[in-house]
């Protein structure tokens, strides 16, 4: 592969890893990104959203972790990351590749900072996450009280696909308190106990929230499919 394709490819791969946050889905999988060119050690993105009036602080976000994600690869010295066919577009890119926050962009358009709305959508991500693992496990035929008994060492044991493993495990460290190789697999975001007799219950909680999320995510392809005529999962076009 050419020095310059490789590059490209390890910049699709760190896109891969930023999802859009209400979704929990990768920017890539979704088909948002739309174009990604390197020059040398910069990277320039573009991508685009199902909808022309799609909510302006979850595209900011994007863009903003997506460009993180970018700049955190050895190579990279400048990441232009480009949102297009946006009613916002202008102030999102340039407000990102400033380094400005939301609130200062978009004045008293703002409703308040990101942050609070990050931590909300992280939190249902863990949910959400967890949920599919102790999903995973128990169509595997593990008992309830087999898997609340699991510790976190006890995963890379787990007879299920690594890549619920690696995405839940990427948000244990930040909620259900302590997290060993010999703590507790599974715990609420607030550190409390899943008791076996009740994971059934909580795993029904989990899909009534998740379930809006999982369907909004099909209708963003079938929207960005419509828009641009088929061209999805990051091929190519237009970026005006």
């Amino acid at each position: 592969m050419p020095p310059n394709e490789s590059r490209v490819a390890e910049a699709r791969a760190a896109l891969a890893a930023v999802t859009d946050p209400e979704l929990d889905q990768s920017v890539v999988e979704l088909g948002f990104i739309a174009d990604v060119g390197v020059a040398g050690s910069c990277v320039a993105v573009a991508f685009r959203l199902p909808t022309f009036w799609c909510s302006a602080g979850f595209a900011w976000i994007m863009a903003e972790d997506m460009r993180a994600a970018l700049l955190g690869l050895a190579w990279v010295e400048e990441a232009d990351v480009r949102l297009v066919d946006h009613f916002a577009a202008g102030r999102i890119n340039a407000g990102v590749a400033a380094g400005r926050g939301f609130r200062s962009a978009f004045g008293d358009e703002a409703a308040g900072d990101l942050a609070a709305l990050r931590e909300t959508f992280r939190r249902k991500a863990f949910l959400g996450r967890m949920a599919a693992l102790i999903e995973a496990l128990r169509a595997d035929g593990m008992s309830d009280a087999a898997i609340v008994s699991l510790t976190l060492g006890d995963l890379a044991k787990a007879p299920v696909a690594a890549v619920f493993v690696a995405r839940y495990r990427e948000l244990r460290v930040v909620y259900g308190g302590p997290a060993g190789e010999g703590d507790a697999a599974f715990r609420k975001p607030d550190g409390a106990a899943i008791p076996a007799g009740t994971l059934g219950a909580w795993l029904r909680d989990v899909r009534m929230t998740r379930r809006s999320a999982e369907a909004n995510g099909e209708m963003c392809r079938v929207l960005l499919k419509g828009r641009y005529d088929g061209l999805v999962r990051g091929e190519r076009s237009p970026a005006g």
